[in-house]
């Protein structure tokens, strides 16, 4: 059968972090509410090429430049190249002028209106929206068991590295009310596990409702069985949420706090608004009230001025506290920071050796943490079959996050994409697990 020629074929590249999927997931559906879309794998079958770019940092910027000029190269007369998220939004103007190839370039603000803009017979290759727009719901494309779900849109933290508040505007939050709507919808679309983000979800309030009223919300007017709580500011994580997760079962036991460093120096100048006594007395804390936790954690090494003293103190409390899961980043100077000013830089080499000690520190607290998990029985989310082998069943459990932990393998049994089910663990390697579904549930 002749495949239906109004249909368009899009191409579509998502880089950076889970904020941006949610955004390119509008974005298509903002297309496909107008004119239906198919996604294909090859950008040569494409219509539409749309690559969504992350700028945080200079190696994700080089990133999005070199994707962009790739997919370029081989453009044909009928095919659209739109470039649309963080890049465009920090250098709309050198774009515009550098990448001819580029046909539109859309920023950060508004995705919903992409296809608007796009379908709209549009006059202009900057379809950037000048305001700071809140994010509302809006249906989303290709939807998966698990899914994010942003509650808010850039940030009012002044933390010195970060150029969020630049490319990204303030802090504006989605009403409470908004956020329900498209939980719902979502859970209407078959999503098991909603995954809650912001740049820091800790500093959500609107209409007098905060991150806690808002998880009471979603517990009391939706059934989505797991709820996933990404980037909370150490300063926001209260006794209170703390006490609110550990009585909803559905609220999993995963808390994902960036800390970037536990040297007070380092942390003052990196202007986060808390030392080390307070990140030591918050894990203990954390673990009082709820014993079986997870904590994922970032930090950051080679910051101007960090001493080999300030990365002692980092590794002595890796050690510690032995996180289940922690990224390591080398600090990048970006001429727009406050910490570009810093006097004191560290060269990149010896930056990426102390990253080397952290992640070898913790993949073997990970290796160790993982090996009490055998024999152990856990529910866990099925994903489909495992990108290494079509043999294999992959699926995660409440400690590992879609796309940054690990995985847990299904070596035996058979369960629908979606699924929870209770897995037995049989044998763990230094991040992944591998486990046989249970029959009886």
């Amino acid at each position: 059968m002749d495949e239906n020629p109004n249909i368009l074929k899009v191409f579509a590249v998502c880089l950076g972090c889970p904020k941006n999927r949610v955004d390119i997931e509008v974005a298509l559906s903002s297309i496909d509410e107008l004119q239906p879309i198919k996604l294909v794998p090859n950008p040569k079958e494409a219509n539409f090429i749309i690559v969504n770019t992350c700028s945080f940092i200079e190696p994700a910027t080089k990133e999005s430049i070199e994707t962009i000029l790739e997919l370029a190269e081989n453009l044909s007369d009928n095919q659209k190249l739109i470039v649309m998220g963080c890049l465009p939004q920090r250098y709309k103007e050198e774009l515009i002028k550098e990448l001819p190839e580029v046909d539109f370039f859309f920023g950060t603000e508004a995705p919903w209106l992409i296809g608007k803009k796009l379908l709209g017979s549009p006059d202009s290759r900057n379809l950037m929206e000048p305001k700071r727009t809140i994010p509302c719901f809006h249906t989303r494309y290709q939807i998966l068991p698990s899914s994010y779900l942003k509650i808010s849109e850039g940030c009012s933290n002044k933390c010195s590295f970060c150029l969020i508040p630049q490319i990204r505007g303030p802090l504006r939050n989605r009403s409470p009310e908004d956020i329900l709507k498209e939980a719902q919808w979502l859970e209407e679309q078959g999503v098991k596990e909603l995954i809650l983000i912001a740049q820091d979800l800790t500093a959500y309030k609107k209409q007098g409702v905060d991150l806690v009223d808002l998880l009471e919300l979603l517990i009391r007017e939706s059934s989505i069985k797991w709820i996933r709580l990404m980037y909370l500011n150490p300063k926001g994580v209260s006794k209170r949420l703390l006490e609110t997760i550990a009585k909803h079962d559905r609220i999993l036991n995963y808390l994902d706090i960036p800390i970037q460093h536990v040297s007070s120096k380092i942390l003052k100048t990196m202007r986060r608004g808390y030392d080390k006594k307070f990140l030591t007395k918050l894990f203990q804390k954390i673990r009082d009230i709820i014993p079986n936790i997870a904590i994922r954690t970032t930090v950051m090494v080679g910051f101007p001025g960090e001493t080999e003293e300030d990365f002692n103190e980092l590794v002595n409390f890796v050690k510690k506290q032995r996180f289940l899961n922690l990224g390591c980043f080398t600090y990048v100077d970006e001429e727009q920071s406050l910490s570009f000013k810093l006097k004191n830089k560290v060269n990149s080499e010896l930056a990426q050796k102390r990253k080397d000690i952290i992640m070898k520190i913790q993949s073997q607290i990970a290796k160790e943490l993982n090996s009490k998990y055998i024999g152990r029985k856990v529910p866990a989310i099925i994903e489909g079959y495992s990108n290494e082998t079509n043999l294999l069943l992959q699926a995660r459990t409440y400690f590992q996050a879609p796309e940054i932990d690990g995985i847990t393998y299904i070596s035996k049994g058979n369960a629908k994409v979606g699924e929870i089910k209770t897995v037995e663990i049989t044998d763990s390697h230094i991040y992944d697990l591998v486990g046989h579904i249970l029959e009886q549930q």
